[in-house]
């Protein structure tokens, strides 16, 4: 997964485009209101809570989705909303959040495929459009634009080797799912490998693991705390069958055998 760099680039003073308005909006103000992202900045985005960043222009507007909210950033207002779980087409990659509030009803729809920012030609790998409109308000508003997702982590081969025991998760795609391979070789137990399927919740990776032991296929949850270069596995309490976490939220993440990003063999 590559590394996707948010750029917002506003220039009112002393622009010569012909199709550029007269804004009553100073130059602070719209500083203020829209947040400019360069590629140094990127890591600090990571620690701001948002797993999902989107911008575009013609109005310019940013998006940022969090755990705890959603807010849309435009030059003449900004939208906060309670976060939502989208809902996810069955036939295409594409994520939809509707939310309606007392002051705003707002859908967002996320889809997979190559978006080209309007005006600095970066490549992003999801298109965003926005519809919402104020309450007692008739008017429709769209916005378009590109987005991607905010984590660090990547594909590769992720490595834990020490006192007989051996742990790999080659990771092979981290998009809007998470997929891969994972195995367990315990010291003096049998080896486990299989798929990995997951989601991405912020800096938490959870998801299902298939694989075959004793020539029954078996599914458990499993979780890991994503570190930069790093995974640390998560343990917690198992619902009645032993097959998921039965509270997400006490997950400890507190395994002593962190699997590292190395390169794969």
């Amino acid at each position: 997964m590559f590394r996707f760099a948010f750029v917002f680039l506003i220039l009112l003073i002393g622009c010569k485009n012909k199709n550029t308005e007269k804004l009553e909006t100073s130059d602070t103000e719209l500083s203020d209101t829209l947040k400019v992202q360069t590629k140094e900045e990127y890591s600090e985005t990571l620690e701001s809570g948002s797993y999902f960043k989107a911008a575009g222009t013609e109005p310019f507007w940013g998006l940022e989705i969090a755990d705890n909210k959603i807010e849309l950033k435009m030059m003449s207002d900004t939208i906060i909303t309670p976060h939502i779980e989208p809902v996810r087409a069955m036939d295409a990659n594409v994520k939809r959040y509707h939310v309606e509030t007392e002051a705003v009803v707002l859908t967002i729809q996320i889809s997979k495929r190559n978006c080209i920012n309007a005006m600095s030609g970066e490549s992003f790998p999801y298109a965003v459009t926005i519809n919402y409109n104020y309450t007692g308000e008739t008017a429709h508003h769209t916005l378009a634009g590109c987005g991607y997702y905010t984590t660090s982590l990547k594909t590769g081969c992720y490595v834990y080797s020490g006192d007989g025991n051996e742990l790999l998760f080659q990771i092979t795609d981290v998009s809007d799912d998470v997929y891969g391979r994972l195995k367990y070789r315990y010291h003096e137990k049998d080896e486990n490998m299989g798929n990995f399927r997951g989601k991405l919740y912020s800096d938490k990776l959870l998801g299902t693991f298939t694989f075959i032991s004793e020539g029954i296929e078996s599914v458990r949850e499993v979780a890991f705390l994503v570190k930069k270069d790093t995974l640390i596995e998560g343990f917690g309490t198992l619902n009645e069958t032993g097959t998921a976490f039965k509270f997400r939220d006490s997950i400890a993440y507190s395994s002593k055998m962190p699997l590292v990003k190395t390169n794969c063999k």
